[in-house]
């Protein structure tokens, strides 16, 4: 991945206490939406993970999935038996913060009814509470 610089701070994953969801939603053509309802981050398997089992379902009964996922944050790790000090450790993984609101993907599909129970069974793969919208 080429960013500016290879390691960053974490950063603050939001204020957890204030924050509420946005309830904003405008029906485009699209027939479902998939939104965060809670803060938290996705790592990239979990991405995968998601988009694997959600296409494998919809191969033969989707027109349009839009995925709106950008793991960007890296996250550093020092290595087991290593004593403290002498820097920061190397890139681990990366993750995508993610608040409340955030539109994960999209459908737009023939069967509606598949459609929705796909959604349900592929959004058990993410670590974060999710909400379908019609």
């Amino acid at each position: 991945m080429n960013l500016k610089y290879k390691k960053q701070q974490k950063g603050k994953f939001y204020n957890r206490i204030n924050s509420k969801p946005i309830n904003i939603f405008n029906k485009n053509k699209y027939n479902l939406c998939l939104r965060a309802k809670d803060f938290g981050k996705l790592t990239i398997n979990e991405i995968k993970a998601f988009k694997q089992n959600l296409i494998k379902k919809l191969k033969k009964n989707f027109v349009l999935v839009r995925f709106y996922f950008n793991p960007i944050t890296p996250i550093t790790k020092k290595p087991i038996e290593v004593r403290m000090g002498k820097g920061k450790g190397s890139v681990n993984y990366f993750v995508m913060k993610i608040k409340p609101g955030t539109m994960l993907c999209k459908i737009e599909c023939l069967n509606f009814t598949i459609a929705k129970k796909t959604l349900m069974q592929a959004k058990i793969r993410l670590s974060i509470k999710t909400q379908i919208y019609c």
